[in-house]
């Protein structure tokens, strides 16, 4: 454990960064996620909420006992999605925002979600800690053609781009990282990319795409507003 100097206060920090936890969340997914829960979850509903609440207990399974922390979902009035804390005085350490999309809304409009994730930095940042970004993409590896095309939201769109298109995914990933905010975090290593398999769901399957941002500090994050 180390920690850092605020004011008067001395306040505890994560030893490993939140990007090592979530990449070793993610390979071994099948210690927090049952088979094909998350294409369950990606394909019938808001994936982000059940991302960010198995998230928010596997941080603090790996973190409470070594590092004396904990994560809270939802735990200020402002609404942060995650905010990790000393788990005895309740300061907060880390703030984390998650956004969810389809690989094809990255293709659609490129710009819509990194614009929304420089929302969310913005109300974060006058709490002046430690923040993450979290944006997770799915991606619908097949047409969806059985009678449940009629019960998914999405169906017309992950038809028609997969119609249209070979490398959807490749596709969202170029224009994704073409943005100030990702080209911004990845010139300082202050990236992580990863790919899943997330498994399947009515004979479809799905990968699922994750970009985590951070950390980012206060003046880090009014540089990337300014622009």
């Amino acid at each position: 454990m180390y920690y850092m100097f605020t004011g008067s206060k001395m306040i505890k920090r994560m030893e490993r960064d939140l990007k090592e936890i979530i990449s070793e969340i993610l390979d071994n997914k099948e210690d927090y996620f049952g088979d094909d829960e998350l294409a369950y979850f990606c394909l019938t509903g808001k994936f982000e909420e059940h991302l960010r609440d198995r998230l928010a207990w596997a941080i603090t399974e790996e973190t409470q006992d070594e590092e004396g922390l904990m994560a809270l979902k939802e735990s200020s009035k402002d609404r942060i999605d995650l905010s990790v804390k000393d788990k005895e005085s309740g300061e907060d350490i880390i703030l984390v925002e998650c956004k969810q999309m389809f690989t094809f809304d990255g293709i659609k409009d490129p710009e819509e979600f990194p614009k929304k994730m420089k929302e969310d930095l913005k109300k974060m940042k006058n709490k002046d800690k430690e923040m993450f970004l979290i944006l997770s993409a799915i991606h619908p590896k097949e047409r969806v053609e059985s009678w449940i095309k009629e019960e998914l939201s999405y169906t017309g769109k992950i038809n028609s781009y997969l119609k249209k298109r070979k490398d959807v995914y490749e596709d969202c990933k170029e224009n994704t990282e073409k943005q100030h905010l990702f080209q911004y975090c990845k010139r300082r290593n202050k990236y992580y990319h990863k790919k899943i398999d997330a498994g399947s769901f009515s004979d479809i399957s799905v990968d699922l795409c994750f970009w985590v941002l951070g950390p980012i500090n206060k003046q880090e994050a009014e540089e990337i507003l300014s622009k």
